[in-house]
């Protein structure tokens, strides 16, 4: 008994037509943070006093605005977690900013920010708020010196190693009607 086999040929461009096929994509957003350095305060020795430390660097938060049409201004809030340490122990803090600037490609000018003091483990708190007056890509870095940058923790903590997480948000203003 013999097995008789059809073969037929099919071509792939026979599957494929234009209402057949999509293109998926996630492009970037046209307002966005670009690098964001974070804060360290050093090593200090446990104190049976409450302490404040400065900043070992300065805080720059860098703003990315390619929107093509900018009426509407952007903020900037800032939110720290409380500090948590390997042994599971934490620790709530304040964190003391003051003056910071706005550089861009053309201008340094002052962004009035009002002497913040931001608790740890709580909402987040705006830094700035800043309308652009360029129809041009532009690149913005907010910078707060480190000698503007204090922190204030709680007498008689653990020793250890302690790290929080900085939440930076940027936000698009929505235009009033």
């Amino acid at each position: 008994m013999g097995c008789v086999f059809h073969v037929q040929l099919v071509y792939a461009n026979e599957f494929t037509n234009n209402n057949t096929t999509i293109e998926v994509e996630i492009k970037d957003n046209e307002l966005m943070l670009g690098k964001v350095q974070t804060l360290n305060f050093g090593t200090h020795r446990v104190s049976s006093k409450q302490s404040s430390y400065q900043a070992t660097q300065d805080l720059t938060i860098q703003i990315i605005d390619k929107r093509v049409t900018k009426k509407t201004p952007w903020q900037v809030y800032y939110q720290l977690s409380d500090f948590y340490g390997s042994d599971s122990s934490s620790f709530y803090a304040t964190l003391h900013f003051r003056s910071g600037y706005l550089l861009a490609k053309t201008t340094k000018g002052r962004v009035k920010i009002r002497n913040l003091k931001i608790k740890t483990g709580t909402d987040k708190y705006e830094l700035f708020e800043f309308q652009s007056n360029t129809s041009e890509d532009s690149i913005y870095e907010f910078v707060i010196p480190k000698q503007d940058i204090y922190l204030t923790i709680p007498a008689d903590i653990n020793a250890g190693k302690y790290e929080a997480v900085q939440i930076i948000t940027l936000q698009n203003v929505p235009q009033q009607n």
